[in-house]
Parts: structure tokens; sequence; C-alpha cells
């Protein structure tokens, strides 16, 4: 495989809006060595991340010499037959002193598909991802979102609460707590979120007592709202990422559901803060850490 330069490639699509900014890196690497494409799905979410790669659609599967699937846990795993390449990274996982899955030698997620992309006969450059990606934000879009919710440029706070359907265990559940004490120092906050995580928001905005929801910006226009921000505060989630990926400072917190070492973003802004229960961490924790 190494020495096709027109091996096509489909990369088959990943389980969160997290995975494809962890992955960022590798997926562009792969793209500057073999004839890449992303299996289609939102098309607007991988055209901001992925503007150079091509894109296709489920029935195009026979067109390409293999499919990836850079999939971490096995239940997502999309099933392509014998042209799919499975990583078969979750294998390589074991459950640290916290309780959260991460790799026994301590290796970043990166690595992981690094090593397994090696024993496949994939190589790439490692030096494509050495810190995190970083995603260009434009100066018009941030103008046009502090416009809209008449914000204006780092005098506000963003705050994440929620995070994956899926993953509901990796979320900290004192964010209204949080934005009472941040209230004191009059800060302005904002709630930023998916109409998936409508309830959540709004329960969290409704015991805060203050603070502006936002639900469902367009890719582009959350990275506009968090690189603008004083600080983002948020769960293991995409938008976190998203945050750290566009060079936004703040705090990023881990339970057992997942470990910093292994899927935290690589070479960012962000402050990572964890504990076993990820509710025991305290609001005071958070804003010692957001201080430090």
């Amino acid at each position: 495989m190494t020495d096709m330069q027109n091996f096509k490639l489909l990369i088959a699509p990943l389980a969160g809006f997290g995975d494809y900014i962890l992955l960022k890196g590798i997926i562009e690497a792969l793209d500057d060595v073999y004839d890449v494409s992303l299996m289609r799905g939102d098309a607007k979410l991988l055209s901001f991340l992925f503007p150079c790669t091509k894109q296709a659609g489920p029935e195009a599967v026979g067109s390409f010499d293999a499919v990836l699937d850079l999939n971490i846990y096995a239940d997502v795993h999309s099933d392509f037959g014998d042209a799919r390449l499975v990583m078969g990274i979750q294998d390589k996982l074991e459950q640290n002193l916290f309780g959260a899955y991460a790799h026994p030698e301590h290796k970043h997620v990166s690595d992981m598909v690094l090593d397994s992309l090696h024993d496949k006969g994939l190589h790439i450059s490692e030096d494509a991802f050495a810190l995190a990606p970083q995603i260009s934000v434009d100066a018009g879009t941030v103008d046009r979102v502090l416009d809209r919710f008449a914000l204006d440029e780092g005098q506000f706070t963003v705050l994440l609460p929620g995070s994956s359907d899926r993953l509901k265990q990796k979320r900290w559940p004192h964010y209204a707590a949080l934005a009472k004490e941040l209230d004191k120092d009059l800060e302005q906050l904002v709630f930023l979120g998916t109409s998936v995580e409508k309830d959540l928001m709004s329960e969290v905005q409704h015991e805060a007592g203050h603070g502006l929801k936002v639900l469902d910006l367009a890719p582009e226009e959350s990275a506009a709202l968090m690189w603008a921000s004083n600080a983002v505060i948020g769960n293991d989630s995409g938008s976190t990422h998203l945050a750290a990926s566009v060079g936004a400072e703040g705090v990023m917190l881990f339970g057992k559901g997942s470990s910093p070492e292994t899927f935290a973003p690589r070479g960012s802004l962000m402050k990572l803060l964890q504990k076993q229960d990820i509710s025991d961490i305290s609001v005071q924790d958070v804003l010692e850490k957001l201080a430090a």
C-alpha cells in the first residue's frame, strides 16, 4: 500500500464530532499521501473541518480500494465487509486509576491510531499532528456572531454543559452553581449547545438564573464564538475540543468516562481537570484551575 500513490481510501463515519477533531491531523496526513475521501455525513461540519478533503456517499464504497474505520469503540464500527480496515484501538485501552479508559503506556489516541495504521501498511508523517489541530477562525464570522448576540470580544465566558447522548457520564452536573459564582464577577455567560441538549440547557440556565442560551450554531459560528470568549469551560465533548482547536483558553473536565492522557487535545491552551467521579469536581476546583 505504501507504494500506491493512487490508493483510494474511504474513511468511514466517526462516532462523534470530537473524534473528527482529535483525528483531524491524521486524516489530513493520510490525505497528503493517499487518495482519501470522507464518507458523507454532516456536510457542513466535514466541509468546515476538512475543506480540502473530498466526500463520498455510501453508494461509492465499491470504487475504493479500502474503507478505513478509525472509530475507537467497537460498538460504533461500520460494516463494510472485506474492504474494511479496522484499527482495533479499543483492545489497547485499559481502565486506569480513575476508572477511565486509557492506554497502559499513556499513549495518546493519535499515537495509537498511528501505530495501527503502520501495522496495516499505511504510513504517514508523524510531524503533521504533533500538536492539537489548529482551526482558523474567520474575522467576519466573529464580528457577525458577536453582533448577533450583542457580545463584546473577551468579555464573556462560554459554558458547555452537554456531551454526546451516548456518553452522558461525561457531563459535569454543577454548571448552574458555577454560573452563579461567575456572576459575582459580573461575567457575561453563554450556554452553548445543540437542540438535542435543549432540555439540559434550559434546566441549567433556569437554575443559574441568568445567562444567554445559544443553540444550533453552524460549526464555524461556534468556533468564532468560543475563539472570541474570555474562557470556555466544558466536558470532554466535541464542542470543547473545537474550542481547544481554535486556541480558546479554559478548563476541560474529565471523569471516568475518558482519560485526558489519551483523549485530551494536544498543544492547546485548555487546562485539564479530572476526578474519578466527575460530580466530585467542585466549583471551587474549576475556579482555581481557571485562575491558575
